[in-house]
């Protein structure tokens, strides 16, 4: 399986739709670079801290922020698996990757801040996308 962070396979990720301002291109450029540091960090021997310290401090360079409690995971008998994969993190913090472990890494990055708003229950139950405002 190639892994290779080229952009063929990187625009597979993130795309624009139609005309986006500079901010979107360099906040989709920043994301995707982001993603060929964390693929190039696991291998054995690293942690998911490791790879979440990585992206964190890379994106962080642009002036932008890693979204928090959002990552990557295992990858098993189920999709959602653990290790949760970090796209913040200190070296050495995490879980050990050894050979053979399959990991989805996502790295997410948003202007501002990077903290999330859940959807409420009711918003889940009705299938929506957001919560409404």
């Amino acid at each position: 399986m190639n892994l290779s962070p080229s952009p063929e396979r990187q625009r597979r990720f993130t795309v624009p739709v139609g005309r986006v301002s500079k901010e979107a291109e360099e906040l989709i450029r920043v994301t995707r670079e982001a993603l060929g540091i964390a693929i190039k960090m696991a291998k054995p021997g690293n942690t998911t801290g490791d790879i979440g310290h990585a992206v964190q401090k890379f994106v962080e360079s642009y002036g932008f922020e890693v979204v928090k409690y959002l990552g990557g995971h295992g990858i098993g008998k189920e999709l959602h698996e653990d290790p949760f994969v970090m796209n913040f993190g200190n070296p050495g913090d995490g879980e050990l990757l050894e050979p053979g472990m399959v990991i989805a890494i996502e790295p997410m990055v948003a202007v501002g801040s990077g903290r999330v708003k859940q959807r409420s229950k009711a918003c889940r139950q009705r299938g929506w996308k957001r919560q409404p405002d």
